[in-house]
């Protein structure tokens, strides 16, 4: 979360320089929905690789896992 906070707002700061490069070269870059659609599916890929692993985690019992490592 901390990275999609700080990155947003970078984001938008270096689309605003891309323009006039893209006007140049006379290519459209997306618009803001798109940086903020990126960052919402970045953050939904976080939260289900975290928590598949972590539900299999609090599955175990934590004195079994102790012993077994012992």
């Amino acid at each position: 979360m901390v990275g999609i906070v700080l990155g947003l707002p970078l984001a938008l700061l270096i689309r605003r320089a891309a323009l006039g490069i893209g006007a140049q070269f006379k290519v459209e870059l997306g618009g803001p929905m798109v940086i903020v659609l990126v960052a919402a599916a970045l953050a939904a890929v976080c939260l289900v690789s975290t928590y598949l692993p972590a539900r299999r985690a609090a599955g175990v019992d934590p004195i079994a896992a102790l012993r077994s490592e012992a």
